[in-house]
């Protein structure tokens, strides 16, 4: 199965290097780097260590990086893709557990969770333990099927799964953070097969802006919004493209 790896990136130069370094040429095709506007240098640091780069001139946000980077899957004759943390939070080496499952029939979509039996965490801030776990209850809730860590990023899918019957990554309004919990909860909801599997997330000390993009409020809205969008169009029968 020829596996291609997407790392959305922004101003990571100081980390993402060694991210791509660490990922197993075993299990791995190509590691492509999606630089979404960065200022620092991201894209030649991800060249030096190997990765093919592909780079947004301004930032588009993360959803428009995976989308960037299922597109040149799809092109290039990829049968699956794994979407891995630019700044190693998930260790890459670890990357064989979530391709296991797809390339052995069981999955169309795997999902890494530091929550099911021999998951892990280390250093999250409270408040993110908690926004994890409340989100996850939420987006199950909504959705009318356990997912454990719904919020996370780390996952691995057949390429074929992105532009199936029922999804449409090609939304405007995916571009940001609503394109992971739509693309998960599309595949959930149309039937397909999803499996969580063990992962340990390493959150690095120092400031928030070392573990996360993310701005609070507009961001965290971001997020949260697919589900109550999706759950509204399936109460009244059907998706609606939004722009």
């Amino acid at each position: 199965m020829k596996i291609l790896a997407i790392i959305p990136a922004l101003n990571v130069a100081r980390q993402v290097g060694n991210v791509i370094r660490r990922v197993p040429a075993r299990e791995v095709n190509q590691v492509l780097l999606v630089d979404d506007g960065s200022t620092d240098g991201t894209a030649d640091v991800a060249r030096e260590a190997g990765a093919t780069v592909i780079s947004h001139e301004h930032n588009r946000g993360v959803g428009a990086a995976i989308r960037t980077g299922i597109e040149y899957a799809l092109k290039n004759g990829f049968e699956g893709v794994v979407i891995l943390n630019a700044i190693g939070k998930f260790d890459p080496a670890d990357v064989g557990s979530l391709l296991a499952p797809l390339r052995e029939g069981r999955a169309d979509l795997v999902q890494g969770s530091r929550f099911v039996a021999d998951g892990n965490h280390h250093g999250t801030p409270l408040k993110r333990w908690i926004g994890q776990h409340g989100y996850s209850f939420a987006f199950s809730a909504l959705l009318g099927r356990r997912v454990s860590d719904a919020s996370s990023g780390i996952r691995a899918f057949r390429t074929s799964l992105a532009y199936s019957e029922g999804i449409d990554l090609n939304q405007k309004w995916l571009d940001r953070y609503e394109l992971e919990p739509y693309l998960l909860w599309k595949t959930i909801e149309l039937g397909h097969r999803v499996l969580e599997v063990p992962m340990t997330v390493h959150y690095p000390p120092g400031p928030r802006v070392e573990y996360t993009r993310m701005r609070p409020v507009r961001d965290w809205w971001r997020l949260v919004r697919p589900m109550f969008i999706l759950a509204a169009d399936r109460a009244r029968g059907g998706f609606k493209k939004r722009r």
